[in-house]
């Protein structure tokens, strides 16, 4: 039944881009699945506010929370280089003067706390500047909050596997501007070594 729907929803789509006639699908529809008028939504991560409206409209307390693809992704690469037990699970950076509050899955010490959280960069050069200007907005609070104090800095690895070179090089620039760290998820070798040679260091590894 949902292998047929779904059959039926994409020929409709496919007629018009933008929904032309689908109201009129809708209103057709009489059977188990039935579906909402056509509305458009602004979004951010797509499995995360996927998850979010599922929730919200039909989902129930027992639904399992999916990470999103990108924290899946810097997790399952921290696992297969065998560094996650080096890193901490850091609580949420308060930042009371700008009324936010900024989330990462990771931090270590290497003099200063490092934040670190992935950054997925659409295809689109637009999202990607605004994903982008979002971190490092972020990171330059961050640096500016703690510059007093215990300094904290914000670590970014990015998935540019859809973005030139150029555009990469681009970001490291404006980041390097706002002292957030940037590295790619195809080569994390800095960061696995800084990593590694600050566990020991900073009680992570104990000498025998």
């Amino acid at each position: 039944m949902k292998g047929s729907f779904e059959s039926r929803l994409r020929s409709e789509l496919s007629r018009s881009p933008h929904g032309a006639g689908f109201d009129e699908f809708v209103q057709k529809r009489a059977n188990d699945i039935r579906v909402s008028r056509l509305l458009p939504v602004q979004v951010q991560d797509v499995d995360m506010d996927f998850d979010r409206l599922f929730d919200e409209l039909v989902g129930d307390d027992d639904r399992i929370i999916r990470e999103p693809r990108m924290r899946r992704k810097l997790r399952e690469a921290f696992i297969a280089h065998k560094v996650e037990q080096f890193l901490d699970s850091p609580e949420d950076v308060d930042l009371p003067e700008y009324g936010l509050k900024v989330s990462v899955p990771y931090g270590y010490q290497n003099g200063c706390y490092n934040l670190i959280d992935g950054m997925r960069v659409p295809s689109n050069v637009s999202d990607g500047l605004r994903e982008a200007g979002k971190r490092s907005m972020e990171g330059g609070l961050i640096w500016r909050h703690f510059a007093q104090g215990h300094c904290k800095r914000l670590v970014v690895v990015g998935d540019f596997s859809q973005q030139p070179n150029a555009f990469y090089n681009a970001v490291k620039e404006q980041f390097d501007a706002s002292n957030v760290r940037l590295h790619r998820l195809d080569d994390m070798r800095p960061l696995l070594r800084d990593i590694m040679e600050n566990a020991e260091d900073h009680g992570k590894i104990h000498k025998s």
